[in-house]
């Protein structure tokens, strides 16, 4: 099975950050190719769409206060494959489908590792609004629970 995240994900150099999207959407705009009206150029749509998405992602990245990040939407940095080591940071708030883990989370007191089962690129709900999706990783954890965190709660481990 192909990592969701490698599939989708949008990797780019350095922090993800208001200035780097902003060149992004540059750059896409750029390489679009001359077209005659009418014609199909999947390469050009998905250029401009990738502008479109870098422009949305930085004025979230500025509404929100954050000034880089390693994910921010389809956006990253680092790329989690399926089965890969992961350290979740302590600080993290952490979700599952077990029942004693609320709806807000819980708060991970220390650092520990696990193995990712899946870890989903993140992306923009156009049917709402334009909210941004941000990057998840999850794993199972005690008693077969799912568990996940952002993306930017999550660290590879070099074996």
């Amino acid at each position: 099975m192909t990592s969701h995240m490698r599939q989708y994900a949008i990797a780019v150099d350095g922090p993800v950050a208001p200035g780097t999207l902003l060149r992004l959407s540059e750059d896409a705009l750029r390489a679009l190719e001359p077209q005659a009206v009418g014609t199909v150029n999947y390469r050009n749509y998905e250029l401009r769409r990738r502008s479109e998405i870098a422009l949305k992602v930085a004025e979230h990245l500025l509404d929100t206060g954050v000034e880089q990040a390693k994910h921010a939407g389809p956006f990253s940095t680092e790329i989690f494959d399926d089965g890969q080591m992961v350290k979740v940071k302590a600080g993290a708030v952490r979700f599952s489908t077990h029942p004693k883990v609320g709806r807000d989370g819980e708060i991970v007191p220390r650092d520990f590792s696990v193995r990712v089962w899946h870890a989903y690129s993140g992306h923009i709900m156009d049917h709402r609004d334009d909210e941004i999706v941000d990057p998840t990783v999850h794993w199972v954890g005690r008693g077969g629970y799912f568990f996940w965190t952002h993306a930017n709660n999550v660290e590879a481990i070099s074996t």
